[in-house]
């Protein structure tokens, strides 16, 4: 028999080609990420993914590289979506607040203003 990735049906074998998860110490990250090591562990508490906790001093955080970066782009997406929830919250306040002082007569108006710019 001469088949070198052939499986037992006759069909090529699968060789996987992806690296096995890169995972770094605490320090590593945190250089990769400019971070100190109070923000990683700060980020810890906030959810970040662990390959394995220190479980005493002696021993090291393993993270794995590629899951921090998914989880950052996670959060900065949600903090930018979030942003973008209140901007437009801020505005259609605004928009309300301008129709409802169209609305008023401008001695009312006037009285809403503080003195020094009546």
């Amino acid at each position: 028999m001469h088949s070198n990735n052939l499986a037992l049906s006759g069909a090529p074998l699968q060789v996987s080609t992806r690296k096995p998860p890169r995972t770094v110490n605490k320090g590593e990250c945190c250089r990769r990420f400019g971070w100190t090591r109070h923000e990683f562990d700060r980020k810890v508490r906030e959810g970040m993914p662990v390959v394995e906790a220190a479980a005493n001093k002696g021993r090291e955080w393993r993270v794995n590289i590629a899951a921090v970066s998914r989880w950052l782009r996670e959060r900065e997406a949600e903090a930018a979506e979030r942003q973008r929830r209140y901007e437009a919250r801020r505005r259609q306040e605004q928009e309300e607040l301008e129709r409802a002082l169209a609305r008023m007569s401008e001695k009312r108006r006037r009285a809403l203003l503080p003195r020094w710019a009546r």
